[in-house]
């Protein structure tokens, strides 16, 4: 797929490296580790959450399925930026190295346990892969969320594959 042609604006940044890819595929869906659990609890603390249960995260399950070629692809051409396609915005696809810090900043797996986040919209919404099921032909739908409610329950389906996220022109909240 040609992205540089996909999108009506677009501010893409430097393609990821293979190390980058590689990082992604190996250690970006990869169970929690024992730092990254107390780190979680540190932070609810810090917040004043009230904790109940210590080291919940323990529990947490981050999906290890593949990502998609087409997203793999997108990546190498723009590892991050900032895209729209008519009423559609992507104010951030993120980088590598940001998903799994939005993953465990946002407890992603505690509030939709199978979701991975890729970008926002710029209101709000985060994009998700849904992983909690086997990918269609290498392809997960879809869904957006807003920030302040995230739960299956108020997440929209919005495109049954990434190129499809991408290819779309109408605004996801219409």
């Amino acid at each position: 797929m040609d992205w540089a042609t996909i999108f009506e604006e677009s501010s893409p940044e430097s393609g990821a490296t293979e190390q980058e890819i590689t990082i992604l595929t190996t250690q970006t869906l990869a169970e929690l580790t024992e730092s990254e659990i107390v780190e979680v609890d540190e932070w609810r603390r810090k917040n004043g959450q009230v904790i109940e249960h210590p080291l919940a995260a323990r529990r947490w399950n981050i999906p290890n399925r593949p990502f998609p070629p087409s997203y793999i692809e997108f990546l190498r051409w723009s590892n991050g930026g900032e895209f729209a396609n008519g009423e559609r915005q992507f104010a951030s696809f993120f980088a590598i190295e940001e998903i799994r810090d939005t993953v465990l900043g946002w407890e992603i797996p505690e509030q939709m346990n199978g979701a991975i986040p890729i970008g926002m919209d710029g209101c709000g919404g985060f994009y998700l892969f849904d992983m909690r099921k086997e990918p269609k032909e290498t392809e997960y739908p879809i869904v957006i969320a807003h920030c302040g409610s995230l739960a299956w329950n108020d997440a929209c389906v919005v495109a049954n594959s990434f190129p499809d996220l991408c290819i779309h022109r109408t605004d996801q909240w219409n």
